[in-house]
């Protein structure tokens, strides 16, 4: 747009205009059962609508976020101060090289938003028998890519098990994501193999780079967010055997009614 100055010169101006989108961002409402179910749901039915989605674009796009380069978070664990959460980091680390990349030629392929974290995803209050939410909106698609279909999921659930308020325990949350996903579309063997190391991997990344991005910008309070409940459930998640886990998962999905 243009506009003319007190001085009467005319200057050029550039104006986003947006569609106001109604909602509440997740991480700011208390995770149950039935949102994170709703959540998982939403997860499969964006795959669904993305199914036949193309654009040259994304034949060469990438960037950092993309869990295919999970393995450079190494070059910022220095920023990692706590021992015993380095170590942490350097045990998934080795995980994603010696479990999770063996199978990535087995995963499913197709686009992604590629950062359905809590605050990108909008819920509403529904009406009806108590309070609750429905998903009605997501936001920023920069990280949007051509990927594989089991990080959208992985994204979502790691960032929901770091959200502020829960009332499910944080290691049992992949289980109703899950149970929402799976009431539409299956993971297949090597992706169900590699789930539970891929959401700490995914935990790991955000932690990491936010604690290199504080150490370069010690003011950016943004960066550390996730670390107010991060490294605690990355520690009891990645310290609780994955098979244990993966049975109270399975039977979530089995027995869960939303």
């Amino acid at each position: 747009m243009k506009a003319t100055s007190k001085a009467g010169e005319e200057r050029v101006h550039k104006l986003a205009v947006r569609t106001f989108i109604p909602g509440k961002e997740l991480g700011k409402v208390t995770l149950t059962p039935f949102i994170l179910y709703k959540v998982g749901v939403f997860v499969a039915q964006l795959t669904r609508a993305l199914e036949d989605f193309s654009h040259s674009f994304f034949d060469t796009f990438d960037h950092i976020w993309s869990l295919n380069h999970f393995p450079k978070v190494a070059k910022g664990l220095f920023a990692v101060r706590d021992e015993t959460r380095r170590r942490i980091c350097e045990e998934v680390l080795e995980a994603f090289n010696t479990e999770v990349i063996p199978q990535k030629a087995h995963f499913r392929k197709g686009h992604i938003h590629g950062d359905l974290n809590v605050e990108n995803i909008l819920v509403c209050e529904t009406v009806g028998q108590g309070k609750s939410f429905r998903v009605c909106g997501l936001l920023d698609f920069q990280h949007s890519a051509s990927s594989y279909l089991l990080y959208e999921l992985v994204i979502c659930t790691a960032y929901a098990m770091m959200a502020v308020s829960t009332e499910v325990p944080r290691p049992l949350i992949p289980g109703y994501v899950l149970a929402g996903y799976s009431s539409i579309l299956q993971l297949n063997k090597a992706e169900r193999k590699v789930f539970y190391n891929l959401i700490a991997s995914r935990m790991v990344q955000s932690l990491v780079y936010g604690a290199y991005n504080a150490y370069l910008d010690p003011a950016n309070e943004y960066v550390l967010s996730t670390a107010m409940c991060g490294w605690e459930t990355l520690k009891q998640f990645w310290e609780t055997p994955s098979k244990d886990l993966e049975k109270e998962w399975g039977q979530i999905v089995e027995t869960y009614v939303p």
